[in-house]
């Protein structure tokens, strides 16, 4: 049985190293620049943004969202990708995955050994969120969506002699957490 494969538009990845990133973020002088307009126009933001919350009826404040009421999983993926959020890979042989919601508890028992060698297979990357609204099908009107895409691969990196097909690997896939909102 013959199995179409869609083929997808390619594209070049610029690759970066995540501790290029460290600091990437400086806002040294955006802060700089906002002192001075404090000062030059008399105004107190932070004065300014607590009254602006203040619901004109009944005077509520604005709750702010807590983390202990929100998914710990989901807030230190959006905190580690917040330096370069348009990231469409993550790539960290024998690393650690980073999750967009909370994986199995037996996460380890539910990634397989390799079938060609028995070793224990380890994370390799992971494809991003980002990624879905870049993948254009070129043969047919194809739609993919995912949270994450997570792939390991074999610890030894076996690889038998004259075998010229790719070899199988694992792929653990979590969904976009707010896919459940569209359907």
């Amino acid at each position: 049985m013959c199995i179409p494969i869609s083929r997808f538009q390619s594209y070049y990845i610029s690759v970066m190293d995540e501790r290029d990133y460290t600091g990437y973020l400086d806002t040294n002088h955006a802060h700089k620049l906002l002192k001075e307009y404090q000062q030059r126009e008399g105004i107190h933001l932070e004065q300014l943004m607590s009254e602006s919350f203040l619901s004109e009826g009944d005077n509520e404040k604005y709750e702010k969202s807590d983390i202990k009421n929100r998914d710990h999983v989901f807030h230190k993926f959006m905190k580690k990708i917040a330096a370069c959020q348009e990231q469409i890979l993550r790539y960290s042989w024998d690393g650690q995955p980073l999750f967009i919601t909370c994986p199995p508890s037996s996460m380890n028992k539910v990634v397989p050994v390799c079938p060609t060698c028995g070793s224990n297979r380890v994370f390799e990357f992971q494809l991003m969120p980002a990624l879905v609204t870049m993948l254009k099908s070129v043969d047919a009107d194809l739609s993919v969506e995912f949270g994450t895409v997570i792939i390991y691969t074999c610890q030894r990196s076996c690889w038998p002699a004259n075998h010229q097909n790719p070899l199988e690997e694992f792929i653990f896939i979590q969904e976009d957490p707010d896919q459940q909102l569209f359907k």
